[in-house]
């Protein structure tokens, strides 16, 4: 019996765990949720033993107590957050799989707003790394039967990583239940994942390889704050021959002046006055940075360590540049920085959506907009049509070799190859156009075999055979359009194209006509009209991604 959907939730309701296993089985012996006791080496002296999970937990609350801290993870945050992600057909000519794209992108911008940006926070600040659920009717113990209904957030802290192929995590929920997580249900990030096994894919985040140079921006701050900006006396003005009593006397009234001229920050000098004629007056500070301490140089190095431990450049942190180079170099030495994060962000989390949250047929592709390399993309592709061209007119190469190359180098998709050869006369194999007249694929031989033998322009009249060649070429149209499979669909465009074929070899005056052997495609029982199509071929579309969509390995038999 199906259960009412819930709009992206995880409820109880929503996630039944069945036959939970012992929790000493599901980590392969471990004793208890995080046995990682041999793995208790201090990174840092304040943070936790690596790994566990008060580690997490600590990272958290000093990401909210450290402003540098805060400050650094909103910028990162921010970097990733602004590539959209946009859900695309891969076969653009499939008018089904065109209106589930649109549908699945709904979904996808929809939990993306709601969960994205907790999700990228684990993922920089936590070890454990950031988890979102695929929603669905399913158990989350089983893997979807259905659409997905979207994606949702969970706390990093509370998912335990199990090192079990088939579940992964166990998730423990607020109300107290414990819910296992099946491998397909579960899109996961972590940064610098650990390639030990007992590790079960825990890594090291953004916060902790930054969080030492945090610390010590902070350190900055507060040294200032408590010798340059407390209020307690900055120098003492004393005289040789001076009682104890007599200093603390001194401070007690600088504090008093200081209160009476409402100073908060800076105190008033002490003052010691002595009726000694013979006492020497001397001065001695209280407050002084370190010699030779040069606050920008020292933030700058900071900042410049903190974008490589984020992956990014230091133009994200701070704009700089320094004696002896131009914008444009400095520019230029950042450059590569930069993609380093969002080249990983772009390709984990776009695999990770379409492995687990997208079906075969669809795919993920960014919007993001990278004007440098898009220039040496530009630059490439240029030099690429001038080598082309070279190699034409030498004869080096022919047009259909030249669109493999450029298949192989992304400039054009193997879809538009083959709508190109087809339209040149070939089929994707290479072969001429009338080759298909050889096939043993019923569904092709009945759409093309208008009469039993057609290519034999000896024996039929054009005026008899073209009315029959105009019918099936509509019906090989409709085909390839409303096909209920893909193949179907493939069927009909290829026929479509052996239709044109033959109706432009009759539509030739006698004297051009192209001799064709023929006995081609006598072979077998073969039927006389087109009327003989099977219309459940074109009748109600539907989806069958069991079935093979690779155009070129159709059934053509030589």
């Amino acid at each position: 019996m199906s259960r009412k959907k819930k709009d992206l939730d995880l409820e109880p309701t929503n996630i039944i765990v069945k036959e939970m296993p012992p929790e000493r089985s599901v980590i392969n012996g471990g004793s208890g949720v995080y046995s990682f006791l041999n793995y208790l080496v201090r990174t840092a002296p304040q943070l936790p033993p690596y790994w566990c999970q008060e580690r997490d937990i600590f990272l958290r609350r000093e990401v909210i107590k450290n402003e540098f801290l805060n400050a650094i993870v909103w910028v990162v945050l921010l970097k990733l957050y602004g590539l959209p992600f946009k859900v695309q057909s891969r076969d653009s000519s499939v008018g089904v799989h065109l209106k589930l794209a649109e549908q699945y992108d709904q979904i996808l911008q929809l939990s993306l707003n709601d969960h994205l940006e907790q999700f990228i926070y684990d993922t920089i600040v936590c070890d454990n790394g950031g988890f979102l659920f695929v929603d669905g009717f399913d158990a989350p113990d089983q893997p979807l039967t259905s659409a997905a209904s979207g994606l949702i957030h969970l706390d990093s802290v509370f998912c335990q990583r199990t090192g079990d192929a088939t579940y992964p995590v166990i998730y423990f929920h607020s109300n107290g239940s414990t819910y296992k997580i099946h491998e397909s249900r579960l899109v996961s990030l972590v940064q610098m994942k650990s390639p030990d096994r007992d590790m079960h894919g825990v890594g090291l985040s953004f916060v902790t390889r930054c969080f030492l140079l945090a610390q010590h921006l902070l350190d900055i701050a507060e040294y200032e704050g408590e010798s340059l900006g407390s209020r307690s006396s900055e120098e003492i003005i004393f005289a040789t021959g001076a009682s104890s009593n007599n200093i603390k006397e001194a401070f007690v009234t600088a504090e008093l002046d200081s209160d009476n001229a409402g100073m908060l920050r800076v105190g008033k000098r002490v003052y010691l006055g002595l009726r000694d004629p013979n006492a020497k007056v001397g001065k001695l500070m209280l407050k002084n940075l370190p010699e030779n301490f040069d606050k920008r140089n020292d933030i700058e190095i900071t900042l410049t360590l903190l974008a490589m431990a984020s992956g990014g450049q230091s133009t994200w942190f701070f704009d700089s540049v320094k004696s002896g180079s131009t914008k444009a170099s400095a520019a230029e030495s950042t450059k590569i920085g930069e993609s380093k994060i969002i080249t990983w962000w772009l390709d984990k989390f776009s695999k990770e959506l379409e492995s687990k949250f997208l079906p075969p047929f669809l795919k993920i592709v960014s919007g993001y907009d990278d004007v440098d390399y898009d220039g040496t993309k530009s630059t490439i592709r240029k030099t690429s049509a001038e080598t082309r061209n070279l190699n034409l007119g030498n004869h080096v190469t022919n047009l259909r070799v030249e669109r493999e190359l450029a298949v192989t180098r992304g400039e054009i998709t193997q879809q538009q190859f083959e709508f190109l050869e087809l339209e040149d006369g070939r089929l994707p194999n290479g072969l001429p156009i009338h080759a298909i007249f050889q096939t043993n694929d019923a569904v092709i031989r009945k759409m093309i075999y208008v009469v039993p033998d057609p290519l034999n322009t000896a024996v039929n009249s054009a005026e008899t055979i073209l009315p029959l060649i105009e019918t099936a070429k509509n019906l090989a149209i409709s085909m390839s359009l409303n096909g209920k499979t893909i193949l179907t669909q493939q069927q009909g465009r290829l026929s479509m194209y052996a239709l044109q074929w033959l109706q432009e070899l009759y539509q030739k005056p006698p004297e051009d006509t192209i001799e064709v052997d023929p006995t081609i495609g006598l072979q077998g029982n073969v039927p006389t009209a087109s009327n003989n199509i099977d219309q459940s071929l074109i009748a109600n579309p539907q989806i069958n991604t069991n079935e093979s969509i690779t155009t070129s390995s159709t059934s053509i038999v030589a």
